[in-house]
């Protein structure tokens, strides 16, 4: 093994850290966004049968403290989300989405001036059309009077 790698479980300790960090976080916006208290979503786990003090909650969403499979799915639960929203960056998601809704908005609102170009170029070249009608339609009558005072 290299000197400078540093020990396997050194590198899996680190990165149980950072998910665990990832994870409280998440929590924690979750919860605040439920509008509920540290205490009020211990207190559901409690009644969920999962002995849950207030501190071990705090120290969820401070990442001091890794969650089980089991309770992770009852907090989804109790929070009325799905489980991919506290493992996953939602605000990526939405921003991606958000990204892709200003395009298309975007593009409409391009295609919308396109269309009233081509729309205002419709009634100009047809106040031209009847223009060029009326004209003709003179130049005919004069033309028809030239030929009747010929013969």
């Amino acid at each position: 093994m290299p000197q400078d790698a540093p020990p396997k479980d050194w590198t899996t300790q680190r990165v149980t850290a950072n998910l665990d960090a990832f994870f409280g976080s998440r929590l924690r916006d979750i919860r605040d966004a439920a509008g509920l208290t540290q205490q009020q979503l211990a207190s559901q786990m409690n009644a969920t049968g999962h002995k849950m003090h207030r501190s071990a909650i705090a120290k969820i969403e401070s990442g001091d403290r890794p969650v089980s499979l089991w309770e992770a799915v009852q907090l989804a639960r109790i929070l009325g989300v799905e489980m991919r929203e506290l493992i996953t960056d939602a605000d990526a998601k939405r921003e991606k989405a958000q990204e892709r809704l200003v395009r298309a908005r975007a593009a409409v609102g391009g295609l919308q001036i396109e269309l009233n170009n081509h729309f205002r170029q419709v009634e100009e070249a047809q106040v031209l059309l009847a223009d060029t009608e009326a004209r003709l339609e003179e130049a005919r009558k004069h033309l028809a009077a030239l030929e009747g005072n010929d013969r």
